[in-house]
């Protein structure tokens, strides 16, 4: 790390390999410090025009100062050379492919250094390939989405480096890291889509999972895990016990005149029914005062 100290005195602090500093005036950009720049919209244009990236520079206080250091393809590259290289099979050359398989397991701080999907994945792919062995001719009924172990992506970068990440070996990705896969769409060379593939994985475990089953049929020391067994095992073989099924079916036949006869039926008891129900309603409704008779009269009028 070098402390860069420019005119106003900031105190950035500035993270390159030594000698690896970009020249920002090549690019037309004023320099602060050699590889800083100020933060504008400009500047980022011009930087990612020449294939580069940048970091926020902070003070000593943790503070940001409103500069961006510049990372170059070469400056990148190196950097991830040097933290990557026990995971290079050839140190010397960055475009080298990653260590997979048993020497990647094998190998010094791969736990620190490879993510964990990654040495997970490449477990489960040793186990398959073992499996694949003792399946024998039947092998070829084992068809998994892992093509290989987990590698390095083999997607060359418009600027001429590899990409750093990993492949997670399957059919979907072809070598390529998740995000180039997305780009350049995935294929699947078996011709069969996932689910088709985890059901040919099934029937090609099912030899396996009968041996475990009858292992623990007669080797396991608790009790209640050999009866489940000894159930599992009847139960596949077809026998099943505690209830009988006893399943019947009726057929019964009724004629069209039949039918409408009944429809008709129910139509009219409904008529009657709703005649009752609204003559219940009108009796209990209360009658209505009849108003009176008019009274023949004569008017007198005063005097």
């Amino acid at each position: 790390m070098d402390a860069i100290e420019p005119e106003d005195d900031f105190g950035l602090e500035i993270e390159a390999p030594a000698g690896l500093l970009p020249d920002l005036t090549a690019w037309g950009i004023d320099e602060i410090e050699r590889g800083v720049c100020e933060d504008t919209y400009d500047n980022r244009r011009t930087i990612r025009a020449n294939k580069g990236q940048w970091n926020i520079v902070f003070d000593r206080q943790g503070m940001p100062t409103g500069y961006i250091q510049v990372i170059t393809a070469e400056m990148y590259q190196a950097a991830q050379g040097l933290s990557k290289a026990d995971l290079l099979e050839d140190p010397e050359d960055f475009n080298s492919d990653y260590l997979h398989g048993l020497r990647l397991i094998l190998a010094p701080e791969a736990n620190k250094l490879a993510p964990s999907w990654v040495m997970r994945t490449t477990r489960v792919y040793m186990d398959q390939q073992e499996q694949r062995r003792m399946l024998g001719p039947d092998a070829d009924l084992m068809q998994t989405r892992l093509a290989r172990s987990p590698t390095r992506c083999n997607v060359m970068k418009g600027d001429g480096t590899r990409c750093w990440s990993w492949s997670d070996g399957s059919t979907d990705t072809l070598g390529m890291c998740r995000l180039h896969a997305r780009q350049r769409g995935k294929v699947n060379p078996l011709g069969m889509s996932n689910a088709q593939i985890a059901r040919n994985r099934i029937q090609s475990a099912l030899p396996a999972a009968s041996e475990v089953l009858e292992e623990l049929m007669h080797g396991a020391v608790s009790e209640q895990v050999r009866l489940a067994a000894v159930a599992q095992m009847m139960d596949r073989g077809g026998i099943r016990g505690g209830f009988e099924v006893d399943q019947k079916t009726e057929v019964v036949i009724t004629e069209h005149a039949n039918i409408v006869t009944d429809r008709l039926k129910k139509l009219a008891d409904g008529h009657v029914e709703k005649a009752k129900i609204l003559k219940q309603i009108a009796e209990a409704q209360p009658q209505a005062t009849p108003a009176p008779e008019p009274i023949d009269a004569e008017v007198i009028e005063d005097e």
